[in-house]
């Protein structure tokens, strides 16, 4: 509240000094002067301000935060779903028709696949052409979804 007045008070002497003020050179300087005590006036908290803000507490300040570790798992579990649902959708669109893709997460980590199962127990692979296929799945969820060679399983296909 002080300040504001000293800011009022400034803004009014600045307001009476430029009525009385003659013109000439010794107003510019006048004028100058007094421009740099109002920059003074307006900037004089920010140091105090500073002060209180170094030593606020912050872990005290956050102690109430707390993270919703089964709301962070429901909503990776539904991007999870989500991507199992694009990657089988790639898949179909490739003519590899009833191929479930099934996303393991890190224990503990959110969002991040600690590897994926690709399920051909449904999906009708001819016998001769079955590596090349399975080579072909396993390139096409590599790449979409970004991982390594390791992290894609293909499990439940037929040896014939």
């Amino acid at each position: 509240m002080a300040w504001l007045l000293s800011v009022t008070g400034i803004v009014a002497l600045g307001l009476l000094l430029e009525i009385l003020l003659p013109t000439g050179k010794t107003s510019k300087y006048i004028r100058g002067i007094f421009g740099l005590i109002t920059l003074y006036v307006i900037i004089s908290p920010l140091p105090g301000i500073i002060d209180k803000i170094a030593d606020t507490d912050f872990e005290n300040v956050f102690s109430d935060v707390a993270v919703d570790y089964e709301f962070v798992g429901d909503i990776s579990g539904d991007y999870f779903a989500g991507k199992e649902k694009q990657a089988a959708a790639l898949l179909e669109k490739m003519g590899y028709e009833g191929v479930k893709v099934n996303i393991v997460g890190k224990e503990g980590i959110y969002y991040e696949i600690e590897y994926i199962n690709v399920n051909l127990e449904d999906c009708d692979i001819s016998a001769d052409k079955q590596n090349i296929f399975i080579s072909e799945i396993k390139t096409e969820v590599k790449n979409f979804f970004k991982i390594s060679d390791e992290e894609v399983r293909i499990v439940g296909y037929k040896r014939h």
